[in-house]
């Protein structure tokens, strides 16, 4: 594990804020750090927020099937977060697992559906602003 992420003090909350600084950077396009974050928050009690921001990384850096694993690490404790659920729906889309695709997506909207996660979710299901061009098929009548 690098320098930079070790605890480095006794102070958890110094060590938080650098791991966040760290994927602050992470997301913005270099994903060589993101595994080992992820490591790191495994030596810790779940961060939620911390958590959410490791899927964005991931997602932002087409780790799809990361970003899934971590979303599920984040549903075990907050079934109904909306980013999770909305990344992890995306990344299922870029999976090309398209029912789970949907099946997120839907869910977002039941949750909360007046936000502006279950708005993007409507279009996606809808088959309008997707994240890449992949034709969603329609819903199984069944």
């Amino acid at each position: 594990m690098s320098d930079e992420i070790k605890s480095s003090s006794e102070n958890p909350e110094e060590d938080r804020d650098r791991v966040a600084s760290l994927l602050t950077t992470y997301t913005k396009g270099g994903a060589q750090g993101l595994n080992e974050i992820r490591m790191f928050l495994t030596t810790r009690s779940p961060d939620p927020e911390l958590l959410e921001w490791l899927c964005m990384g991931f997602y932002t850096n087409g780790l799809y099937a990361e970003c899934v694993e971590v979303c599920d690490e984040i549903a075990k404790n907050d079934p109904n977060n909306i980013k999770s659920l909305f990344y992890r729906a995306n990344s299922q889309f870029h999976l090309e697992n398209l029912d789970q695709a949907r099946a997120g997506w839907q869910k977002v909207i039941d949750i909360d559906p007046n936000s502006h996660m279950a708005h993007k979710s409507r279009e996606r299901i809808e088959g309008k602003r997707l994240p890449k061009r992949i034709t969603l098929p329609p819903a199984d009548a069944s």
